[in-house]
């Protein structure tokens, strides 16, 4: 694995960010999804590189977020990068559907059981969100 800086993180982040806005209307829940999937893996991939995780410490995603939000605009709370890294470990295989949207994903991958989810995720690609609460 390459040695990462804080800075590169923030312009890698910022290129799949920009690449999902330029792909535009031709299928933006897919965009939107693959975009977080490889935001999370980002974040999964330079927290467990131990030299960058001693530089910057528990703070990586408050500080990843206040950078984001002014470079990018709003989207990249802390709360959202936390959500963007559990949709990348519970996704590992990219293995997510399309037809579900981020809104509901952010919900679906708090569930800590499989068949829950999935559940969740048939329920969630044939209904609105509000299903999921029913």
């Amino acid at each position: 694995m390459s040695a990462f800086t804080y800075e590169s993180l923030v312009e890698e982040i910022s290129r799949i960010h920009e690449s999902a806005l330029a792909e535009g209307d031709a299928n933006w829940n897919q965009s939107v999804l693959a975009s977080n999937w490889k935001i999370g893996e980002r974040i999964v991939e330079v927290e467990q590189d131990s030299k960058f995780r001693a530089k910057y410490g528990e703070k990586i995603l408050q500080t990843l977020s206040q950078d984001l939000n002014s470079k990018l605009g709003s989207g990249f709370s802390a709360r959202n990068l936390r959500y963007m890294r559990q949709f990348y470990l519970v996704y590992k295989k990219q293995s997510f559907n399309p037809r579900i949207s981020w809104s509901h994903y952010r919900e679906i991958v708090s569930i800590e059981s499989k068949n829950d989810r999935e559940k969740l995720e048939k329920t969630a690609s044939k209904t609105s969100f509000e299903a999921l609460y029913i």
